[in-house]
């Protein structure tokens, strides 16, 4: 007999529910237009950059972002695509 530890396979235990707590930027940066923005507290900085990123990658979308000593502003800038 082995050193290893037998494994009892189960049926009709439920899975855990995931996490799914969405930041509100994640949807502002969906619903934005060209030429829109918003701005929020410098605390947040790396959560909308993260998300910046994001929506960049899955929609293809462009945006740049500034922060000052208070805030972090977003602006959607018009899609690269367009601009060739």
């Amino acid at each position: 007999m082995s050193n290893a530890q037998e494994v009892k396979i189960e049926t009709g235990i439920p899975a855990p529910t995931t996490r799914t707590k969405k930041h509100p930027y994640f949807e502002a940066l969906y619903e934005m237009a060209e030429g829109e923005s918003f701005a929020v507290p410098l605390e947040f900085k790396k959560q909308v950059q993260r998300a910046v990123s994001w929506c960049k990658r899955t929609t293809g979308k462009s945006f740049t972002t500034k922060a000052n000593a208070t805030k972090i502003r977003v602006w959607r800038l018009p899609d690269e695509s367009k601009e060739q």
